[in-house]
């Protein structure tokens, strides 16, 4: 009787922790932050007004980047906290090109204590893609060497001219 509890008891942990939330914090792999906008706690940005309810890749919300929100919610963390020496960061997204007339760009950008940026690099998602279909986007950044460890690293989209241009599963892989 007592192993039957056991076992029962031991299936409903398995089962509560399968379905606990992942979605927008740190997963398995203590260098891997994804967010898929159904909610963005941990996430950057003074407000949330360019989270949309839509069709998106996944789930019901994704950002919006349109001439009114030029930048996508971001991610950041300081150097320190990441906790091992890093050379490259993958960062990958679904995203939707709706009449985009100009490239929209993944960033990763590096600031000291002083909110001086010390390194910047933008990755263009084609403009050119098959409109009105979700795609896959994939970077790899290098990182500088002997950063110091009171900077902070971010990563976000941004596109500043005409059109819409929608961003959902966005995972960053230290």
């Amino acid at each position: 009787m007592r192993m039957n509890f056991a076992i029962l008891m031991f299936g409903i942990v398995v089962l509560i922790s399968s379905c606990s939330d992942t979605q927008n914090k740190q997963l398995k792999d203590p260098f891997i932050y994804s967010n898929n906008f159904e909610s963005y706690v941990g996430w950057t940005g003074n407000s949330y007004p360019n989270v949309r309810k839509c069709n998106a890749a996944s789930g019901k919300y994704a950002c919006l980047i349109s001439k009114e929100f030029p930048y996508s919610l971001g991610f950041e963390i300081k150097i320190a906290d990441i906790g091992k020496v890093i050379d490259k960061v993958i960062v990958s997204n679904s995203y939707f090109n709706d009449n985009l007339k100009e490239p929209c760009k993944m960033v990763c950008e590096i600031r000291n204590d002083a909110d001086s940026v010390i390194f910047w690099q933008g990755e263009i998602m084609n403009k050119d893609d098959e409109r009105s279909q979700w795609k896959n986007f994939e970077c790899t950044f290098k990182i500088p060497q002997n950063l110091p460890e009171n900077s902070k690293i971010r990563f976000y989209a941004f596109h500043y001219g005409d059109g819409r241009f929608l961003i959902d599963d966005f995972t960053i892989h230290f």
